[in-house]
């Protein structure tokens, strides 16, 4: 391949880097915008900000610093994408966790529906996937216990498994939003649209994750 086909290759994938941005930007403002057009006093409402926020915003931008084909992050030290990273796997697991705890204090019942136990899988992943980051952060200090890539793998695919998990669950979310509307008599049509776009930011982030997933294990079977 020529280098002016890697370069138009790169900037092909800059531009996909950037629609994808812009579906998470949609999906957010739509959930803002669902919140604002109820009574704000409801902590209920409160869930449909922090959750999706913490998940489809705050943590898509900490899987997207790794990226080579992200514009912002691409030229810098892998150190500073590291903190970058977990500094955004952090504030949004902590979105996440105030969201999730909005809906259980408001609904004590939230987690007997579909969208609530995938919901709490998610969130029990993510915290796993959070010990893990900690962890592979000083595998160079564990390495007598156990060796560096293999937390690197576990938390990789916890971490891949936990993201996907939380947009299934948000989709599950919306979904659910679907009857709401039709019972207030109001249009729907928004919805299906949001959540074909977590399905493909959710798409987006599988081929991407997934292929660090396969070379770390290839990496494990092979060591």
């Amino acid at each position: 391949m020529s280098s002016d086909e890697i370069e138009g290759s790169k900037r092909f994938l800059w531009i996909i880097y950037i629609i994808l941005q812009q579906f998470v930007a949609i999906i957010i403002g739509y959930a803002i915008s669902i919140t604002f057009d109820g009574n704000l006093d409801q902590l209920w409402l409160w869930h449909k900000v922090f959750t999706p926020t913490g998940v489809i915003f705050i943590m898509f931008e900490g899987i997207l610093a790794f990226s080579p084909y992200n514009h912002v992050t691409s030229d810098f030290k892998k150190t500073t994408l590291n903190n970058m990273h977990g500094c955004f796997m952090g504030t949004g697991l902590t979105f996440m966790t105030v969201g999730i705890s909005f809906a259980y204090v408001t609904n004590d019942k939230h987690f007997t529906s579909l969208h609530g136990i995938v919901g709490l899988i998610a969130w029990i992943l993510c915290v796993i996937s959070a010990v893990g980051g900690i962890l592979t952060l000083y595998s160079n200090s564990l390495r007598g216990h156990i060796r560096p890539i293999y937390l690197r793998f576990c938390h990789t695919l916890v971490g891949l498994t936990a993201f996907l998990t939380s947009l299934t669950a948000g989709s599950l979310g919306f979904y659910k939003l679907i009857k709401v509307k039709e019972d207030e008599g109001r249009s729907t049509i928004a919805i299906p649209i949001i959540i074909t776009l977590i399905v493909l930011v959710g798409t987006a982030t599988l081929l991407r994750s997934g292929r660090t997933v396969v070379r770390h294990t290839k990496t494990v079977l092979t060591s």
